[in-house]
């Protein structure tokens, strides 16, 4: 099992909202380096109620779905 605190758990981590939401994405933002990814040495699996594989989690939902978002359906299409 892997620990709760195993920072390879956490799918979205390091995400930084302001680049990503932010309304200004300044190119100094951008320039900025993404923190390595590195991969665990050995399978493992994580329980279901581990808080660390939560994928979305730290996400904020006002970003993601605010009264900003445009609202429309899409065109069933057969």
């Amino acid at each position: 099992m892997a620990r709760s605190t195993d920072p390879s758990y956490e799918t979205l981590r390091g995400l930084d909202n302001a680049k990503v939401f932010g309304d200004d994405k300044s190119a100094e933002a951008k320039q900025q380096p993404s923190p390595e990814f590195k991969a665990p040495s050995a399978v493992q699996v994580a329980r279901s109620t581990d808080p660390s594989y939560e994928t979305l989690r730290g996400l904020n939902n006002a970003d993601v779905f605010g009264k900003n978002k445009v609202s429309y359906s899409r065109p069933i299409v057969s």
